[in-house]
């Protein structure tokens, strides 16, 4: 489980082509390329209940940012 995890998310990060992530995870570039889209469809099914996926646009992140972020009345810590 561990593995299949590490081989999305470093594709996803690194968006590596699939020739050097199948040499990366020791698979040929088809299996490589068949793993990358099966798992990206799991991750996008998985991860909507839990609100993780990203902001796609700048308007909702803004809103996330606001949602999560509670005002705060102190002063930053390197400004007078």
């Amino acid at each position: 489980m561990e593995d299949t995890l590490l081989f999305i998310l470093t594709y996803l990060e690194q968006n590596p082509a699939h020739v050097m992530h199948g040499h990366i995870f020791h698979t040929i570039k088809s299996n490589a390329s068949k793993w990358v889209h099966l798992l990206h469809e799991a991750l996008n099914y998985a991860l909507p209940p839990h609100d993780l996926l990203p902001a796609r646009t700048a308007d909702k992140l803004t809103q996330r940012l606001q949602e999560e972020l509670p005002p705060s009345t102190d002063t930053p810590p390197f400004y007078p």
